[in-house]
């Protein structure tokens, strides 16, 4: 082992998947890094099964592949990032556009294949994954408990508990329920 190098400060790490910045403040973030990352992953599944022939396969394959392949490469990490609504909105669009590009239909027809196919909105999909994220970190012990500290300190407007409150605000959740019950939301 070779101990005579220096250590140099990074702006940014990447572990797991994750790149972790610390570009515009001293604590690292996931948000604009990772999106970036998953939408450029995301296309590129979508453009390689395009490639590979799958507008010849019968339509329910190509809603499995979407559902099991792109869909995952899209939201791995997203559930931890503070996704703002007009992201999310570009976010749908794109993968309404995806799934369109899929079946070799033009950009600019309507798009009824997430209600034909029942396909849930990848907003959807985030909203749900960070619910039950938060209920699972609420079962493990070492979590719940900086969880709970957060709350009894007044929580942050932009830390991961206040975006899981938004998000019951929005949905009509009871914030509270969650964190007594601890259940999966589906």
């Amino acid at each position: 082992i070779n101990l005579s190098k220096d250590v140099s400060l990074q702006s940014n790490l990447k572990h797991l998947g994750f790149i972790w910045d610390n570009n515009k403040s001293p604590y690292a973030s996931l948000d604009n890094l990772n999106i970036n990352e998953r939408l450029s992953k995301y296309q590129s599944v979508a453009q390689t099964l395009i490639r590979s022939g799958i507008r010849f396969t019968h339509p329910n394959t190509i809603i499995q592949l979407y559902n099991s392949l792109i869909i995952p490469k899209l939201t791995y990490g997203l559930e931890l990032c503070n996704i703002k609504h007009n992201i999310l909105t570009k976010i749908d669009r794109n993968a309404r556009c995806i799934l369109k590009s899929l079946f070799n239909i033009s950009k600019f027809s309507h798009n009824y294949l997430h209600s034909f196919f029942n396909i849930r909105s990848i907003s959807l999909i985030l909203t749900q994954n960070k619910l039950n994220l938060f209920t699972r970190l609420l079962n493990n012990h070492t979590t719940s408990n900086i969880i709970l500290s957060q709350l009894i300190d007044n929580v942050h407007k932009n830390s991961f508990v206040y975006q899981v409150y938004q998000i019951c605000e929005q949905f009509n959740i009871n914030f509270f329920d969650i964190i007594i019950f601890s259940k999966s939301i589906r």
